[in-house]
């Protein structure tokens, strides 16, 4: 890619990563437990917001860890063979067989996850790198069908001298091309529609530029494999969280009613 398609890469990617970061942090909330603190009126007892509190039950967690545990992989072998093949010894090189959690709960909370596969540097050795949607934007010619994105850009947030600053690496089907995005607090600031902006005034690491050297059947790729949960043609991947968010409320919302009449119900006295 030359200079303006990669600063037009950018802006694409910041775009879509903004749009997505939100939901990804309300699926974490729900996952860990933060979100859904039954509501109470305004000006309500302390005793009253507490119980709203531990009033919480969250299962959502135990479901993803459920399907997590179900997911380990210990062997990769034909049905007519003894032993693993081949790719087996590969993902064990890369100690993916201690680390595969770090693919698959991300795509079990978030509906997607990916693995990254390539140098750290040129003529270095590969690297298996898992990546949540958090941390990897990618773009796909056809969203559904598209084995492998056009390009995809990792980011990640580095202290430089006290300030927090947001480093990135954009792929495409042949290079790896550093980048530094700005402040992360300037980038907050920034209005969506200005984004443009912040991929205009990048630094992009030219010297640093490294070829990746992925290809599949001899042809060039941008190094992204796509891990899916499940969903479908319209309403895209999704996650085992999303749809346990209003069973998971209302379940908080039940417990918070039986908390309530626990303490401070009555019971009527005999011969009233």
């Amino acid at each position: 890619m030359d200079e303006a398609q990669i600063r037009e890469s950018i802006t694409q990617m910041l775009t879509v990563r903004r749009r997505d970061l939100a939901e990804c942090e309300n699926l974490r909330r729900w996952l860990t437990g933060q979100a859904g603190t039954p509501e109470v009126p305004k000006g309500a007892e302390s005793e009253i917001k507490h119980l709203a509190v531990v009033a919480k039950r969250n299962v959502i967690g135990m479901v993803v860890d459920t399907f997590a545990q179900n997911l380990g992989v210990v062997g990769y072998r034909a049905a007519d063979k003894a032993a693993d093949a081949a790719g087996w010894d590969l993902w064990q090189r890369a100690r993916m067989d201690a680390r595969q959690d770090e693919v698959h709960r991300p795509a079990l909370v978030y509906g997607l996850s990916y693995l990254v596969l390539r140098p750290l540097m040129d003529d270095g050795p590969v690297e298996w790198l898992p990546r949540s949607p958090r941390q990897l934007v990618a773009l796909y010619a056809h969203d559904d069908v598209s084995p492998f994105p056009v390009c995809a850009m990792e980011v990640w947030v580095q202290t430089v001298g006290g300030v927090k600053r947001l480093r990135g690496a954009l792929m495409d089907d042949e290079w790896v091309y550093p980048l530094d995005l700005g402040t992360v607090a300037d980038l907050a600031r920034t209005k969506t529609a200005s984004l443009s902006h912040v991929a205009a005034a990048a630094v992009i690491d030219d010297e640093a530029a490294f070829p990746h050297r992925a290809t599949y059947d001899g042809t060039p790729v941008c190094p992204v494999v796509r891990f899916v949960n499940g969903g479908d043609a319209d309403s895209g991947p999704i996650g085992e969280v999303a749809p346990l968010i209003a069973s998971q409320r209302a379940l908080n919302e039940v417990n918070f009613d039986r908390h309530i009449v626990s303490r401070f119900g009555r019971i009527p006295s005999k011969g009233h």
